[in-house]
């Protein structure tokens, strides 16, 4: 029987070459992290392609994402922190849909490793200082 953590394995699709004895390689995790990225423009994309005055539902939930992560940094940061907005909601899209598709049965959890969370955390600990040092 299979152990439930080979879930988490990390395990090389296309391998590229060795540098300094350090093996470059395509994983199952970049993977799934090019198919968040890509499924969260895609999404946006489609949702902003017909905007109408009466939205649709795809247009609605994607302006309800947009506007709590408005509001959410706004609330937390002031209006000084909304300058790294772009960088807050590209994180917040880029988790969102990591985690939408790691509830996928025999997909892989991205969010699960310790160096999408550390750069996560650290980018937005940079945001978080700046933002203080902006405040009047």
């Amino acid at each position: 029987m299979a152990s439930p953590l080979e879930q988490f394995e990390i395990k090389p699709i296309v391998i590229f070459g060795e540098i300094a004895g350090q093996e470059i390689a395509f994983t199952n995790s970049a993977a799934h992290m090019v198919a968040a990225t890509l499924l969260g423009g895609l999404f946006l994309l489609g949702a902003t392609l017909r905007r109408e005055l009466v939205p649709s539902r795809l247009q609605s939930s994607a302006e309800l994402i947009y506007d709590f992560v408005a509001k959410t940094l706004r609330d937390n940061a002031g209006e000084a922190g909304m300058r790294f907005f772009p960088l807050v909601f590209s994180l917040f899209m880029f988790v969102l849909m990591a985690n939408l598709l790691g509830m996928l049965p025999f997909a892989f959890t991205v969010t699960s490793h310790m160096v999408p969370r550390y750069l996560c955390r650290r980018h937005t600990g940079r945001l978080h200082h700046a933002a203080h040092r902006c405040r009047p």
